[in-house]
């Protein structure tokens, strides 16, 4: 017998939900037949549409409407056959039938049409609600971000950085022709510029000094750049975010007893020198700094620690820890990723907080309105609203966003990000709506709540 758990989600990646399916059963579902399961993947989203209003106390005329739907759909099944008919004259003659015939039809497509009968699922979305705790305020038409506060690097150099980038990028597209490979590997060069600015002043420059040129007038850009970084540090915005930092526990103090803030750097060495500066600051806090996710003596520390206390670790912790004790995260930099994001986030938002909403303090390079910093941080909380909710659950679309994301910043600049947070909540909404028809389903077979 072979128990799979996987915290995979299996729904918008279809060759990797085949992949889990063949290990349970390879016969059935044969890894050369993508094809034919994304036509049976489809046959269970409208399956699924039909089970969520198939209801013994929804509109007669409803369940008329989807009966007859079922008939046509099912026309080699002679169980569908008997019992939808029933159901459809039960609307009109004998309503106190419905909740039998709709149960037994519910329970006969279930039965018959899931994916496979050992694949069980279990969603956040689906939770009673105390096993996760809101980790943002909920969110309607207008994102709340209460929780959430950014800092701008008051370095004197990120102006005149903002201005050459901007220069990069107009002689990069210039340099395109209408080629769209190109488009794709210099959206990708132009997003790693900015993740070396944003993240490390070292890093950046040892970028710089690796970078070969890889379009007309580029290198004249580079050198600019080069030249502007001489003198750039990380000192500034390191006691920046100490002192957002101490002014985070000041107000976490006031509200919980001994407050834990998880402070997240991609650069191991920007995280050492920020406890360096922090434990040489703080006073009568604890600071910690983790080696890497193994280092269980520090986490465990971390937990137990009398007082306020911090927490520094590098990119290496960003996964497999639990830190759902801690109340609040600061970010010394912004990842160009919200599945990095996502991770950093989701140490703290697990199963079984108790703690409050996530508290964040966030530095971005600038805020200024060419920024593309700025606007990628208005993407993550007006599209991906990832500071309000987790997108766990629609992780497989996060490449294609991205990919998107990152060839419009390039083409058209920070204002271009502006058009798809509507776009990506949609689509995100969207596919949201389709996870809830495929499960329709699963809950049904499984005796779970009524769909």
């Amino acid at each position: 017998m072979l128990l799979l758990l996987s915290a995979t989600p299996p729904l918008g990646d279809e060759a990797k939900f085949l992949a889990l399916l063949n290990l349970l059963d390879p016969l059935t579902h044969p890894l050369e037949d993508l094809a034919g399961f994304r036509i049976k993947l489809e046959q269970r989203r409208s399956i699924g549409r039909v089970l969520l209003s198939l209801n013994h106390d929804a509109p007669g005329l409803v369940l008329r409407q989807r009966g007859a739907e079922l008939v046509r759909s099912f026309p080699d099944d002679p169980i569908i056959q008997v019992l939808a008919p029933q159901m459809i004259a039960a609307t009109r003659d004998a309503p106190g039938d419905l909740a039998g015939l709709c149960g037994a039809l519910k329970e006969h497509i279930a039965d018959s049409y899931r994916i496979h009968q050992r694949l069980i699922r279990s969603r956040r979305a689906d939770a009673q609600g105390w096993e996760f705790r809101p980790r943002g305020p909920e969110v309607g038409d207008e994102t709340n971000l209460s929780h959430v506060r950014t800092e701008s690097d008051p370095a004197d150099q990120m102006e005149t950085l903002l201005a050459t980038l901007e220069d990069w990028r107009f002689a990069a597209v210039e340099s395109l022709a209408g080629d769209d490979g190109a488009r794709t590997r210099l959206s990708e060069r132009y997003r790693a510029l900015l993740s070396v600015v944003g993240t490390d002043a070292t890093e950046f420059r040892n970028w710089l000094a690796r970078a070969e040129v890889s379009f007309a007038g580029e290198g004249e850009i580079l050198s600019a750049l080069a030249a502007q970084a001489e003198d750039y540090d990380d000192d500034e915005r390191i006691d920046t975010m100490v002192e957002s930092s101490r002014r985070l526990l000041k107000t976490l103090g006031e509200e919980i007893a001994d407050p834990r803030i998880v402070v997240f750097a991609t650069s191991e060495r920007i995280a050492e020198n920020f406890h360096a500066a922090a434990s040489e600051t703080l006073a009568l806090v604890t600071c910690l700094l983790l080696a890497g996710p193994e280092d269980d003596d520090v986490a465990e520390h971390f937990r137990c620690a009398p007082g306020p206390t911090i927490m520094v670790a590098d990119r290496s912790a960003e996964e497999g820890l639990n830190l759902s004790f801690a109340d609040a995260i600061v970010h010394l930099d912004l990842p160009l990723s919200a599945a990095r994001i996502e991770q950093r986030i989701g140490r703290l938002d697990r199963y079984g907080r108790r703690q409050g909403m996530i508290r964040h303090r966030i530095l971005v390079p600038s805020d200024d309105d060419i920024s593309p910093w700025a606007a990628w941080y208005a993407l993550l909380t007006q599209g991906f609203r990832i500071f309000n909710r987790s997108i766990s659950d629609v992780q497989f679309l996060l490449d294609e966003f991205e990919h998107q994301v990152f060839e419009t910043l390039l083409m058209s600049g920070p204002e271009g990000l502006v058009g798809l947070a509507n776009d990506i909540r949609a689509r995100i909404d969207d596919e949201r709506k389709s996870q809830d028809e495929q499960y329709a389903l699963d809950r049904i077979a499984l005796a779970e709540e009524p769909v």
